[in-house]
């Protein structure tokens, strides 16, 4: 497993009111996005029979507030390129497993919110073969479940 955590920085853009001057996140999310690339070459990362991304604001399933939509302009291009297996996010407050689709390659799994009866865990559980995911509600229902099959590197 090759886990690459995120800093999304917040969903609104810079000049918000609400972070009185003091926010620049879109700097910050571009010089990541660098960073990012230079870590998906990495020969860990290249080895690795999983990638995994930790990130806060999910690039797909999150409306298309400022934040969103430019994770999704910065980081999505490189996961594909790179051959990212699983995003894991939150932000939304809603669990969901979403599928692969035709705007992204990889599966999006976005974790609940924090109010009791919405929270969830997530367990990642792989091996060289395959990886399982099963994200379990605050009562211990399996309320999501994902299973990938390892891919052969190039």
């Amino acid at each position: 497993m090759h886990f690459i955590a995120l800093d999304t920085g917040e969903d609104k853009v810079d000049d918000d009111v609400e972070y009185d001057g003091l926010a620049a996140f879109d700097v910050f999310r571009e010089e990541e996005a660098r960073w990012l690339e230079t870590e998906l070459q990495s020969k860990s990362a290249k080895e690795a029979a999983f990638r995994v991304v930790l990130m806060h604001i999910p690039p797909f399933y999150s409306g298309d507030w400022h934040g969103t939509m430019h994770c999704r302009k910065l980081f999505s291009p490189l996961f594909e390129k790179y051959g990212v297996d699983m995003v894991i996010s939150g932000h939304t407050h809603r669990y969901g497993v979403h599928k692969p689709q035709e705007v992204h390659s990889y599966p999006i799994i976005i974790g609940g919110g924090p109010k009791e009866g919405n929270r969830t865990l997530i367990k990642l559980k792989a091996n060289e073969r395959e990886l399982n995911l099963s994200m379990l509600a605050d009562t211990g229902t399996e309320v999501g479940a994902y299973r990938l099959v390892a891919r052969k590197r190039k």
